[in-house]
């Protein structure tokens, strides 16, 4: 016949793992749950990223001369390999190989046209730019610019943290999140934290990916060198406080029980 201590016992352990159970259920949360059916963001604006010196960019021409073509994009080689043109790198970050890197004076060496002044151009008018120059040398050249060494970094609750290299315009965060393998059933969709460097300094801004609202934000597109922080949430909290102060206590304190049960009823 089960005593009343050993009851007790198991009610424990009972409540405690089905606590557990639980809250990891309540917290695996869905994103975007205000928005319905069909909804339209009009005020979604795209930027146009910024050059700024040590930037690597990928400049691919094409025009009615392919001598000229061949000169400018044979740069964007490197090793003997022809640089990724996927949207979207992979993890482990670094950068790619080849391409034309901005000098620390904010200079490029462009073949043909020489050494150009582009820091403080936009992505968009540098190949607006770039399409007049050519177009000294050759008809119809059409410019297309990437730059192939914007990184950010995701850490915290996410299936894999690490650096993640962006290789196409106007990438968002659900994109990025998506690359780590989405947030773990232990990470809070309520709280993502997003710190950006700016012109005035560094950026920290909190982020629901609950709601809808960010999409209208600046922070709904990653910009090189943001870090992305995904907090735990209390279910992940009390799993590690449990596990590291409580749960000893618990199963000590038990079998000290079970163990005087067993001395007194000898």
């Amino acid at each position: 016949m089960i005593s009343y201590i050993q009851r007790v016992s198991y009610f424990i352990v009972f409540v405690i793992g089905l606590f557990i159970s639980s809250c990891g259920n309540m917290n695996r949360m869905a994103y975007l749950t205000d928005v319905k059916d069909s909804t339209e963001f009009d005020s979604l604006q795209f930027y146009d990223l910024v050059i700024e010196p040590g930037m690597q960019l990928n400049i691919q021409l094409t025009s009615l001369n392919s001598e000229v073509d061949k000169l400018v994009n044979s740069v964007n080689m490197g090793n003997g390999g022809a640089v990724s043109t996927t949207g979207v790198g992979v993890l482990g970050g670094g950068t790619l190989a080849g391409g034309f890197v901005v000098s620390d004076s904010g200079y490029l060496k462009v073949p043909k046209i020489g050494k150009i002044k582009v820091q403080g151009y936009g992505i968009g008018q540098l190949e607006d730019s770039l399409e007049v120059w050519f177009g000294l040398y050759t008809k119809y050249p059409m410019v297309n610019v990437r730059v192939l060494n914007f990184v950010v970094t995701v850490l915290g609750e996410v299936a894999k943290t690490g650096a993640i290299t962006i290789t196409s315009k106007n990438v968002d965060l659900l994109q990025v999140l998506g690359l780590t393998g989405d947030i773990t059933l232990f990470g809070n969709r309520n709280s993502v934290t997003v710190i950006r460097n700016t012109p005035k300094g560094k950026v920290v801004r909190k982020i629901d990916l609950t709601q809808s609202d960010y999409i209208s934000s600046e922070f709904f597109y990653v910009r090189p060198g943001d870090i992305i922080y995904v907090e735990p949430n209390m279910a992940k909290r009390f799993n590690s406080t449990l596990t590291s102060q409580f749960m000893p206590i618990v199963i000590s304190t038990t079998s000290f029980m079970l163990l005087l049960y067993n001395v007194f009823r000898q």
